[in-house]
């Protein structure tokens, strides 16, 4: 079983292996059972991890995008991500990194409260680390929608960038297949929220 497919969720993947690889019987085998794609000698930041064999789509890209003849970082380049998720019971709710100045700061926030906290430059870093490069979030489409609309669970995804370059995308009881990443950065600092205000 494969790494899942950041596209449609499938565990029926191969990974990518770049260089000249000495091959022997375990590497023919799984290139036989498309578990290994030899990908070339040439490899730079922008090449994929990954191939799905369900949907035919590379996945598994760095936060380095080509962006008009440009390279852009998104880890680098982000100064505002926002993630807010509504569930009909409780409400909405929103985590917000957002850098400033040279200042790092994250927000959780409520319909009836705010926690404001200045980070580091490492946490925040390590914050859009997990957005990016394990949540695959620029590899997700702009619109997850899932009828009949069996919840009411909304949520809604913001990045934008030094450069100019923003993203979005959102989602009405249906989601992307690494949401639960980036949701995770939410819950931990909805704990931290809880527990500060004990």
């Amino acid at each position: 079983m494969g790494v899942k497919c950041a596209k449609c969720g499938s565990h029926n993947t191969a990974e990518y292996l770049y260089g000249m690889p000495a091959m022997n019987e375990k590497l023919e085998k799984d290139i036989a059972e498309h578990k290994i794609i030899l990908g070339g000698c040439i490899v730079s930041e922008l090449s994929p991890k990954f191939y799905c064999n369900e949907c035919k789509k590379d996945f598994g890209y760095s936060a380095k995008r080509q962006c008009e003849g440009e390279i852009v970082d998104y880890i680098e380049d982000t100064n505002y991500f926002m993630f807010s998720i509504y569930y009909m019971d409780f409400g909405e709710t929103k985590f917000v990194l957002s850098r400033q100045d040279g200042k790092y700061t994250v927000q959780y926030i409520t319909s009836q409260e705010s926690f404001t906290k200045e980070i580091s430059e490492k946490e925040y870093k390590k914050n859009l680390t997990t957005i990016f490069e394990k949540a695959y979030l620029l590899e997700w489409d702009k619109e997850y929608v899932r009828l009949p609309d069996l919840d009411g669970t909304k949520w809604k995804i913001e990045v934008k960038c030094d450069s100019g370059k923003s993203f979005s995308s959102h989602g009405k009881s249906c989601f992307p297949p690494y949401f639960k990443k980036v949701k995770g950065r939410h819950d931990y600092y909805a704990i931290k929220f809880e527990h500060n205000n004990k």
